[in-house]
């Protein structure tokens, strides 16, 4: 028969108010049932009174107000999809009211370009309009991704823990039926898996066990296949193939047929979900724990968020929830300092608040360095000429190498290096150096080449370019370059690839920061790449101060000739120790002669003598702190002459600290025949004077600790201004090998003592003051030395000895001073001269030495 209605008592789902656009395809199966007719429609009123009107159309009538559009009854003035007419859909977003599209977007919608979008869901409207998120990333709650603890897959986020397609991970659905609880797939209370799929073992199909199956004349009941003609045991009824309790059965929870989902359970006949979950549109979830349904269904946390006790928190505990996000409030644009503080008027968020970094100014809504900002030089809208350069904001015009001021294309600089005696990395692949981390010191005063390495881009063509270095001290900027043809990138062991740019030492101080940058010297178009350090601004040198090196030749007579002192030879040992030494100059001055008490041999008779009768000189002239003499000696006319099959060279004190108390130990002697050799000799010697003893190389005596195997100099050195010295070629200058120069650690040391020297010129010496005898003591044995003359201050590093009679006894305790030579085992000892009574002195390591005597002891 057929069912008739009354419009205003409803008829649940079948109701032609809610049929919005479906079919009535029931209704229409309903009325071929009641003609006995296949396809047969239903005419007449539906229990319409006579008086109704509306719309009818092929036997459906609709009520009054509405209009039948595709077979559908609806209100023209308010049907977002017939609005004012059939067929008439509003965009979607928008609503319709009294027949006409509204113009502005509804709830939850939002207007972007003119189309309405979901600011929480649309991916390329992502929060707010024109946010696009990267391809494969969604949006959710109005920040790009998927909240922490969820995953993206198939197009969605998906929660691991609880989504059944996706538990545990993406693409690992559970059984047919299944459940996924805390990201392990299992099937709910009252089925089992037997198969591929979670069923009741209630069935005729699985009864009592997925392996038993009744036959077709039987039902299940408990468990146990019974005939289809019996009753079902209390409290179960028939339900299909089995007898089952409607109270607490999945598939027919309250009635037959009425199934609860896979996430619910059946508890008195009502499906629910399990204590602690609530049910949402994907099945029971935790509200507590769910970043989809945190804290509600459909309420998702976001990117950086995870669900805590039914909050949205943020998973990096520096940042902070505001609204739908976590963010930094030290640098959020939206939420700078705190939730909802948007900066205006361009300017960043820096440490919190709407203003520019330090050193930046807000010119035309953008920070800018006036500083270094052509566009604005020294103030906002203060641009510099065309061609010109700002620097410190300052413009500035051409610096002398005819190129133009447009920054180079298709190169990038790699590399910064100061070059003094070797090479100090400044910059490498586009960071600073901390100074603290550099191998050696860059030095005041000192002149230098500074090396840039570039590497070419694509694009690039063989051309000139022209390094420009800008050197910024306060308020003064001097400008130096090097201009050359680029035909590839730099490499290390050729200085013919690099821009290599000389800079005097008087543009190095302590205060100087520095720029540079590659500019194009003709016409030349393409992408620059990185060809300025910094970006913007400058950077610090951060070079130390250290002073000059005062150095007195004293030209020694021994062996019957006396010592050259040519302006040709002393200017080549001057230059060599200025290309070596940490310092900003090498001072040098002429002494008199000293007539040697003692001859020298090439097996080294009489050189710990000479030394000591100079270091005497020096203690007689009272010689300043800082002052280092250097004896100068050829003990034969040549040196082949000489030194034939090997030699001792030179020989020098190693005073061991900058203290005053070893003043007079800055005293060294070597051969000098104006080659480099004796250039060699000299350096080697008065690094000894610098407290430095041997570096591990060619058997040398006293090696102390050092960095380099083999005494390699351990940076690519550089005797100034253009010869580069390889690191795996040359050996410390300290040690007794072949070609050697300075290592980045020896000169480093060499600075330490050259700052505490200059540093010391006020310290007193604490040594007491009186009249001396000195010993000398080497491998040949311990003789008497030259005393200095009158009352001086003691030099050395004080250490008990005692005073003997004729007889043998002990008279006195007393103290004597030692200062260590560096080569023949050698050393001179003050001792205090001799009183009535004194015979000799016993001092450590030395036979008694007679007081008055001219002998010399057995070593």
């Amino acid at each position: 028969m057929v069912a008739v209605c009354p419009w205003l008592g409803g008829c649940g789902e079948d109701d032609p108010a809610n049929y919005g656009g479906k079919t009535d395809t029931a209704n229409a199966a309903n009325a071929a049932n009641a003609t006995g007719a296949t396809g047969a429609t239903v005419t007449g009123t539906t229990g319409l009174a006579a008086s109704s009107t509306g719309s009818t159309t092929g036997g459906i009538q609709c009520q009054p107000g509405l209009t039948l559009c595709e077979g559908a009854c609806v209100d023209l003035n308010s049907a977002s999809d017939n609005c004012g007419s059939c067929g008439q859909a509003c965009e979607v977003g928008r609503v319709c009211a009294a027949g006409t599209c509204s113009s502005e977007c509804a709830e939850p919608y939002t207007e972007c370009n003119g189309v309405c979008v979901e600011l929480n869901r649309d991916a390329v409207n992502c929060g707010e309009c024109g946010t696009v998120c990267e391809q494969g990333k969604p949006c959710v709650g109005g920040v790009c991704g998927c909240p922490d603890g969820t995953l993206f897959c198939q197009g969605q986020c998906a929660d691991p823990n609880s989504n059944v397609a996706h538990c545990g991970g993406c693409d690992s659905p559970c059984p047919a039926g299944g459940n996924c609880a805390d990201g392990v797939c299992e099937c709910p209370v009252g089925t089992t898996l037997c198969g591929d799929a979670c069923v009741s073992l209630a069935t005729r199909e699985h009864c009592g066990s997925c392996e038993f199956a009744c036959a077709a004349n039987q039902i299940c009941a408990l468990g146990t296949c019974i005939a289809d003609t019996e009753p079902c045991p209390t409290p179960t009824e028939l339900c299909g193939s089995g007898c089952v309790d409607t109270g607490s059965e999945p598939g027919h929870c309250g009635s037959c047929g009425s199934a609860c989902a896979s996430s619910e359970q059946c508890r008195a006949g009502s499906c629910g979900c399990p204590e602690g979950q609530s049910q949402c549109e994907e099945g029971c979830v935790d509200l507590d724990q769910n970043p989809l349904h945190c804290g509600a269904c459909d309420a998702p946390c976001t990117n950086g968020q995870t669900c805590d006790n039914g909050s949205c928190r943020c998973s990096d505990a520096s940042l902070t929830a505001c609204g739908n996000e976590c963010v930094d409030l030290d640098s959020s644009t939206k939420h700078c300092g705190t939730c909802d503080m948007a900066c205006q008027g361009g300017f960043p968020c820096t440490d919190g608040e709407c203003r520019c970094p330090d050193g930046e100014t807000l010119c035309d809504g953008v920070c800018v360095n006036t500083e270094s900002e052509p566009a604005h030089c020294g103030a906002c809208g203060s641009a510099c000429p065309e061609g010109e350069s700002c620097i410190i904001g300052q413009c500035g015009g051409a610096v002398g190498d005819a190129c133009t001021n447009t920054l180079a294309h298709a190169i990038s600089i790699t590399q910064i290096a100061v070059y003094q005696a070797g090479k100090i990395p400044v910059m490498d692949q586009g960071t600073a150096l901390d100074p603290a981390e550099r191998d050696a010191d860059i030095v005041a005063g000192k002149d230098a080449i500074v090396r840039v390495f570039t590497t070419t881009e694509t694009g690039f063509s063989n051309r000139a370019l022209s390094a420009r270095l800008s050197l910024i001290d306060g308020d003064t900027v001097e400008r130096v370059f090097h201009k050359r043809t680029v035909e590839g990138p730099t490499v290390e062991n050729s200085l013919a690839t690099s821009f290599n740019i000389e800079v005097p030492g008087d543009l190095i101080t302590p205060s100087t920061r520095y720029m540079v940058e590659i500019v194009e010297c003709g016409a030349d178009t393409g992408t620059q790449a990185s060809p300025r350090f910094p970006v913007t601004g400058d950077e610090a040198l951060a070079a130390r101060e250290t002073g000059v090196l005062k150095l007195e030749f004293i030209p020694v007579v021994v062996n019957g000739n006396t010592a050259n002192t040519d302006p040709d030879r002393l200017e080549l040992y001057r230059q060599f120790m200025e290309a070596m030494y940490p310092v900003s100059a090498v001072e040098v001055t002429v002494g008199d002669p000293l007539q040697a008490n003692s001859a020298v041999s090439a097996t080294g008779n009489g050189w710990n003598e000479t030394v000591q009768q100079l270091m005497s000189r020096h203690q007689s002239d009272n010689a300043p702190n800082d002052l280092y003499y250097y004896g100068l000696m050829e003990p034969a006319a040549t040196l082949q002459q000489y030194c034939q099959g090997g030699c001792v060279a030179g020989i020098g004190y190693v005073p061991e600290d900058a203290g005053p108390f070893n003043t007079h130990a800055r005293v060294s002697i070597g051969i000098s025949y104006g080659d480099g050799a004796s250039a060699s000799t000299m350096a080697h010697e008065i690094g000894h004077n610098h407290g430095r003893e041997h570096s591990p190389c060619g058997g040398a005596a006293y090696a102390g600790p050092f960095p380099h195997e083999g005494a390699r100099i351990g940076w690519w050195g550089l005797y100034y201004p253009d010869t580069l010295i390889d690191p795996q070629q040359a050996t410390d200058i300290m040690g007794y090998c072949d070609n050697q120069w300075v290592s980045d650690f020896t000169y480093q040391a060499f600075l330490e003592r050259v700052v505490d020297i200059n540093a010391a010129l006020s310290w007193i010496n604490p040594n007491p003051v009186g009249t001396w005898e000195v010993i000398v003591t080497s491998v040949f044995g311990s003789s008497w030395g030259v005393a200095p003359s009158g009352a001086v201050a003691a030099s050395g590093t004080a250490e008990a000895a005692s005073v003997i009679d004729n007889a043998g006894n002990e008279i006195a305790q007393v103290t004597v001073y030692r200062s260590v030579m560096g080569h023949l085992n050698g050393a001179s000892i003050m001792v205090p001269s001799a009183e009535p009574g004194w015979h000799a002195i016993v001092v450590d390591g030395v036979p008694p030495m007679v007081y008055g005597s001219t002998l010399v002891s057995a070593p």
